[in-house]
């Protein structure tokens, strides 16, 4: 609470301050997009850029895109700018943090678009301290604030956008969006990611240095941003013995902060020496050529889950009831799948159980999904592309 008062009266003395900011002076109409989520968003808006680009092609266009995405920027090279946003250094550095908004200020945009659908107050804010004559967003929904923080976000823009009830689909939101801008039609492109566009990396020398030219190996990938997505870890180590005894070998990845996760998942593990442990081993790049040249991806609801299924490779998301059917699957539905609980309550809910669970515990709809449905998953794309 405390910490929270401070953050708005250092953004009120930051807002004071930009109003003595000049803005550049320029000769091309500025365009700003922004989305600062999470990596498996930007993957689900990646499909719309190309509209974007070609409607505003006499712009100049910045793009505000999550940090994660850094490592995925051939992507992004028929942009003008980009500028990789640090969640945790926006949230705890004031020098970052000030630096960042008059920035945006400086920049003198024109237009400055905002496609989430789950806004939050940081991202209003930074369309409002931007002064664009025209700030065009979404009426989404309250996963990522209060009503009241919405309404009080909701008075900066200057258009905003409504879509359907019936629209579900994140990337059909996203097309929604788009449609509505650039007033033309959409295809509904499902991500696809060319990895010719980007080196190798290091995921040659782990192949090499695992002796895994020859064996088939799996991608598991326990971790998630949020810890009640995460299937308990008894039920992962199965599901790794389960791999084991068909003859695939188990590369767990996982960023460096999810090591205590991978650690405890591999005490579970019967046959340790048949699985590599690659926590805080992989970046991005490395991490998609493992993958392109994996059986399949087994893990949790997050942004690896949605670059699998962009490089077509086969899919296994486990699948909570918070925002089911929003965000996977989608695209091929032989190849891309989820594991879910069946007799789930929660479904649709936005995660309303989390509020009410210990740190680190998952939501019931997680723990009751059931090791014989991810198996039979397993097994349907094993048949396939195994």
């Amino acid at each position: 609470m405390l910490r929270q008062f401070i953050k708005n009266i250092i953004d009120s003395l930051i807002l004071l301050e930009s109003y003595f900011v000049k803005s550049e002076k320029h000769n091309k109409k500025r365009v700003l997009i922004l989305r600062k989520d999470t990596l498996g968003d930007y993957i689900l808006f990646y499909p719309t850029l190309k509209y974007y680009r070609e409607f505003y092609k006499d712009t100049e266009i910045t793009l505000v895109v999550t940090k994660l995405f850094q490592g995925l920027s051939p992507l992004l090279s028929s942009f003008d700018n980009i500028i990789y946003y640090d969640a945790k250094k926006y949230s705890s550095n004031f020098f970052y943090r000030r630096k960042f908004l008059l920035d945006l200020k400086r920049k003198g945009f024109d237009i400055v678009i905002q496609t989430t659908f789950s806004r939050e107050a940081t991202g209003d804010f930074m369309m409002k301290i931007t002064r664009a004559k025209t700030i065009v967003g979404v009426n989404g929904d309250l996963t990522a604030q209060s009503k009241t923080e919405k309404e009080k976000g909701d008075k900066f823009y200057t258009d905003l956008i409504n879509i359907p009830e019936n629209i579900i689909l994140e990337i059909e939101k996203n097309k929604y969006v788009a449609e509505y801008i650039i007033k033309e039609k959409v295809e509904i492109n499902f991500p696809t990611i060319n990895t010719g566009l980007f080196s190798n990396h290091d995921a040659e020398t782990i192949i090499n240095e695992n002796k895994l030219e020859n064996k088939k190996y799996v991608i598991v990938f326990p971790g998630s941003g949020t810890t009640f997505k995460i299937w308990p870890k008894e039920k992962f180590a199965q599901v790794i013995d389960y791999f084991i005894g068909k003859g695939i070998t188990s590369l767990l990845c996982g960023s460096n902060g999810e090591k205590e996760l991978i650690d405890s998942i591999l005490e579970k593990v019967e046959n340790k020496e048949a699985v590599i442990n690659l926590v805080g081993k992989t970046d991005l790049q490395t991490i998609m050529f493992l993958l392109k040249n994996s059986v399949l991806y087994f893990g949790s609801d997050t942004g690896i889950a949605h670059l699998s299924a962009a490089i077509e490779t086969p899919t296994i998301c486990i699948m909570g009831g918070g925002h089911f059917g929003r965000f996977f699957p989608y695209g091929d539905l032989n190849r891309n799948k989820i594991v879910f609980d069946k007799d789930m309550k929660c479904m649709g809910d936005n995660w309303a159980c989390s509020k009410n669970l210990k740190s680190g515990e998952s939501s019931p709809c997680i723990q009751n999904i059931k090791i014989e449905d991810a198996v039979k998953e397993i097994d349907e794309l094993l048949k396939v592309y195994g």
